[in-house]
């Protein structure tokens, strides 16, 4: 059994804004417009040896501001962001289409049979989507406006899962889609679609060893295009493999003792493997996959979505309740240092719950930069506000269409280069937002 440590000390985010790397601020008076935070408990202390001193804000950031466009992205539908392009879904079920944000776009640019893919089931990687009808793959340059449907003797989907934060979609990382697979001809379960080639051409890696007994492909996948690694997910098992070792047996970590692995989407970056453990009573845990080490998160019970990328993780806990589904921020640095988690009467209107607390959402990203995003899912309720943090306490974004509000209301948030994406509107009726983020 592997060893399992438990991170203990907790940071709870209490009321006080100071700036990075300087004194505290004070406290601030009952009258201040600021969120309600008092204290100088934020994560980090600005010394260049955490998460670098806190918000320096006063609960509304429009340092980048936000567009909002008329283009309809469906409640349901996926948004994925590549190099210079934005993908998203236009239907419940079938449409996928794109813009480049920095052409101004006021409607999509149009994909080949864009119309007969499914809307929550696609992967960018680059200028290049994957997209998925049937069982088939078929990957679209929007480079060059080339497409190919690779056949199904090399690559055929074990399953398309039917909702967007279902665990086993098509993951990407890089210039690589990892593909859960079954019923091709060389028997393998496990793939790597590499796109780096001229044009729409590409190159299939295809892992010799499958996972477990080699009877049922993985239930789902994670990719580290820069470390070279893949996970897939088996039962109770965790397997590792070495995308430049594709004939290699993976590496085994079992987590039957955590009470097996939820059907939460895990993550991957840099040897640490994020995910909930034990579907009864959801757990946080992050796997190092090079010391075999099972670290138990701070804020459990859990729920939700889970993110690492750029030395960051976060996700969402039930030990707090938030109004109409969203839930309790958790963020911090690996190796699962002490975290920052959003306190339960930080309300945004400093009253009530009803434009939401600071720190509740139910979806989340971070940027390049290293900032976290968090965000509704879905339909957008009154409660669903856009936020941004550094590592310390969340602050709302602007919204420029009603610049008097305390902010922008916005589901599904995701993030890619210089770019974060999400919904906005009203109810149902979503839309393509997105805020380009300054050099």
């Amino acid at each position: 059994m592997r060893s399992i440590s438990t991170i203990r000390t907790l940071i709870l985010l209490t009321m006080t804004v100071f700036i990075a790397g300087c004194p505290s601020a004070g406290p601030m008076t009952p009258n201040d417009d600021t969120g309600g935070m008092t204290g100088d408990d934020m994560m980090g202390t600005g010394d260049g040896t955490d998460m670098g001193g806190g918000m320096s804000g006063g609960g509304m950031t429009d340092d980048d501001s936000v567009v909002r466009t008329s283009i309809a992205v469906h409640e349901f539908a996926r948004i994925g962001i590549g190099d210079g392009i934005i993908v998203f879904g236009t239907s419940g079920n079938t449409g996928v289409d794109y813009v480049v944000p920095s052409a101004g776009d006021t409607e999509g640019r149009g994909i080949p049979d864009g119309g007969t893919f499914v809307a929550d089931a696609f992967a960018v990687a680059g200028s290049r989507i994957a997209l998925v009808n049937g069982f088939e793959v078929t990957i679209f340059d929007t480079a060059t406006q080339g497409s190919r449907t690779l056949v199904t003797d090399d690559i055929r989907l074990a399953s398309v899962p039917n909702g967007l934060y279902d665990p086993g979609h098509l993951q990407a990382d890089g210039n690589l889609v990892a593909v859960r697979n079954n019923f091709t001809d060389d028997g393998n379960f496990v793939k790597v679609i590499n796109i780096t080639g001229p044009g729409a051409s590409n190159a299939i890696i295809s892992f010799d060893v499958n996972p477990g007994a080699g009877t049922n492909p993985p239930s789902q996948l994670a990719i580290d295009a820069d470390e070279r690694q893949l996970v897939a997910i088996l039962g109770d098992n965790l397997f590792l493999y070495d995308i430049d070792a594709p004939d290699q047996a993976p590496q085994l970590f079992s987590a039957e003792s955590l009470g097996g692995i939820a059907e939460t989407q895990i993550g991957l970056h840099n040897g640490f493997v994020i995910f909930h453990a034990d579907d009864n009573n959801p757990t946080a845990f992050v796997l190092n996959t090079r010391t075999s080490e099972f670290i138990e998160l701070e804020g459990n019970p859990a729920a939700g979505s889970l993110i690492v990328e750029n030395a960051r993780y976060g996700y969402f806990s039930t030990n707090a309740d938030g109004p109409n589904g969203v839930l309790q921020s958790v963020i911090g640095l690996l190796p699962a240092q002490t975290p920052a988690i959003a306190v339960e009467d930080d309300f945004v209107n400093r009253r009530d719950t009803n434009d939401g607390l600071f720190g509740f959402g139910s979806s989340m990203a971070v940027t390049d930069g290293g900032d976290w995003y968090i965000a509704g899912r879905a339909a957008i309720d009154v409660a669903e506000m856009l936020m941004v943090s550094d590592g310390g306490r969340f602050e709302t974004v602007e919204d420029p269409a009603n610049p008097s509000e305390r902010g922008i209301r916005a589901t599904d948030v995701v993030a890619g280069g210089n770019v974060v994406a999400f919904k906005v509107g009203n109810g149902t009726d979503t839309r393509l937002g997105y805020r380009i983020l300054q050099e």
